[in-house]
């Protein structure tokens, strides 16, 4: 008997060391409280850095793991699938896309939190990390520039993915989509590769049930191919009455080539360091739009910061506030008590000028994605308000034969949200790519179009018969149902940020009352009136139907 105690203890003891690296992992990385937000959650969340072996464990990717809401339907660690979130920038953090976009928090003036009625992790578990390195919380910046490039980010996300299952034992197996916006559309299709690759390697032995399986991805808004992306972007802006017919006919005469308007024109294209005629008439087409006042994104204010406004476009500057706070970065683990407080920045600069235009095109990837056994499921969507990487070039990169050319199976159609309004447009091609729009979406589309964005990826992922059938935030961006709406004056003297109230149910109630009320007491008026002046009436039709002398004459 005391042998067989012997053994267990033996077992027990050594399936804690096993595991000890990974249950000291996920204990130390466990977010217990965050500053500026006291209500209990209803779900995990994790956030730290991990190591990466091919640097000797010196370089480290910081992430935020969101997990599922435990009032979902199903157990929170069970199959609930893992959705990977990365922003663009080239060089921006992801935790940008936490506290503005899909996470389940928003920053507010005063640096306190708000819940997110249509945060992603209603159903899935949202990972959001860190990359490259230098960006945000992930250190060491790479010391050479030349390793700042798509493949050299996408190898250190696979590996990081590879210890992040060592920590997380349980997501082991899980499905895994991968999303994103912006320059992730470079990015994401070499990451993508990447894991298909690893899965291939891995295929026969047992570190493939340790891993996850890589389902599918989603990208907004993406930057893929400079030249198509960038001959749509000023045609985007005459179309949609940013710029002149004069100016515009300028440009097509000036940059008469693909070559000169992919170079001059774009988000990022230096049309006002050059003389060349293309260069020029751009510069002038710009100026036209006001890009200094403009918030390319979407049609919206720019952030009133600087003249001491405040309001929705300037929520990227609350979240760099409330994250360079000390005490939230002990919270989530960046900081012991006694070290000094990290300058976070949404975005390194630096780091996008050696990322950008290191890839031209990431379209020759996409023929072995969309035709790898594994018949990955692909989402490319576009917010139609977007200026920045419009809806145009990405339909040609996806159906034009200047780019992927791919076959129509399911034709443009309208698609509606869970508020039965039109949410946009979308189009199936054969390979398991589905393009769809965003109606009113800006390039940050769960940003600016919250209800649409959560109903689209839920209904990819889970599917449109599954998504259905689930239940939904209204939509207060067009139903104003919230509790506080804060807006800006646009008016430079004024400084006010003035918070009213939103129409409520018992507001209904109260008007329906008051207009019922009046028609009834209006139509007793009326009543009143008219009895009161039938006998006037009376006497004057009764002196009128004696017989007049013309009458008279006429009928004798």
């Amino acid at each position: 008997m005391g042998l067989c105690w012997t053994f267990v203890a033996l077992t027990c003891l050594g399936l804690c060391v096993t595991g000890q690296h990974t249950t000291a992992t996920s204990a130390a990385h466990r977010i217990h409280a965050l500053p500026g937000y006291s209500p209990p959650t209803d779900f995990d969340q994790f956030a730290g850095h991990l190591s990466l072996p091919s640097s000797n464990h010196s370089n480290q990717l910081f992430y935020w793991l969101v997990e599922k809401s435990s009032n979902a339907t199903a157990n929170q660690r069970d199959t609930s699938p893992l959705v990977l979130w990365l922003n663009g920038g080239s060089g921006c953090s992801s935790l940008t896309g936490l506290f503005t976009e899909l996470g389940p928090f928003v920053v507010q003036p005063d640096l306190t939190l708000l819940r997110n009625p249509y945060a992603w992790n209603r159903h899935m578990n949202i990972l959001f990390v860190e990359s490259p390195l230098g960006v945000g919380f992930s250190a060491p910046r790479v010391s050479s520039s030349a390793d700042y490039n798509d493949k050299f980010k996408a190898a250190r996300l696979t590996e990081f993915l590879v210890e992040f299952i060592q920590a997380y034992p349980w997501y082991a197996g899980r499905d895994l989509y991968v999303t994103g916006e912006s320059y992730a559309g470079m990015y994401i299709p070499h990451l993508v590769e990447q894991l298909l690759d690893h899965q291939r390697r891995h295929a026969n032995d047992s570190q493939e049930d340790d891993f996850v399986q890589l389902k599918g991805f989603a990208i907004g808004n993406p930057i893929t191919d400079h030249v198509i992306d960038n001959t749509a972007f000023l045609e985007y802006y005459y179309t949609h009455g940013m710029i002149s017919i004069e100016a515009y006919a300028q440009v097509r005469q000036a940059c008469n080539s693909t070559a000169l308007l992919a170079q001059y024109s774009g988000i990022w294209a230096t049309y006002n360091l050059s003389k060349h005629p293309c260069a020029v008439a751009v510069n002038a087409a710009m100026t036209e739009a006001d890009t200094t006042h403009l918030n390319r994104t979407i049609f919206t204010p720019t952030c009133a910061v600087h003249r001491g406004a405040t309001g929705g476009p300037c929520v990227d500057k609350y979240t760099q506030a409330y994250l360079g706070q000390r005490s939230v970065q002990v919270a989530i683990h960046v900081l012991s008590d006694n070290a000094d407080t990290f300058p976070w920045r949404s975005c390194q600069d630096d780091i996008t000028d050696d990322l950008y235009q290191r890839t031209m095109s990431v379209l020759p990837l996409y023929p072995k994605l969309l035709e790898h056994q594994q018949q990955l499921r692909v989402l490319i969507y576009s917010g139609d308000a977007d200026s920045m990487v419009n809806f145009m070039g990405t339909q040609r990169w996806i159906s034009t034969r200047d780019g992927l050319g791919l076959t129509v199976t399911n034709k443009w159609k309208a698609w509606f949200g869970p508020d039965k309004q039109l949410a946009g447009y979308t189009q199936a091609y054969d390979k398991g790519l589905t393009y769809s729009t965003v109606k009113g979406a800006g390039h940050m589309v769960p940003a600016t179009r919250p209800l649409h964005a959560l109903y689209m990826i839920e209904c990819f992922v889970f599917g449109l018969e599954a998504c259905q059938r689930l239940t939904y935030p209204v939509d207060s961006l067009e139903y104003l149902t919230g509790d506080t709406a804060t807006f800006v004056s646009d008016d430079e003297d004024d400084e006010t940020t003035p918070t009213t109230s939103l129409i409520q149910w018992w507001h209904y109630v109260t008007w329906y009352a008051v207009i019922l009320v009046a028609t009834v007491c209006c139509m007793a008026g009326i009543k009143r009136k008219a009895a009161a002046a039938q006998p006037r009436y009376a006497a004057l039709n009764n002196a009128g139907m004696g017989k007049h002398p013309q009458y008279d004459s006429a009928t004798s």
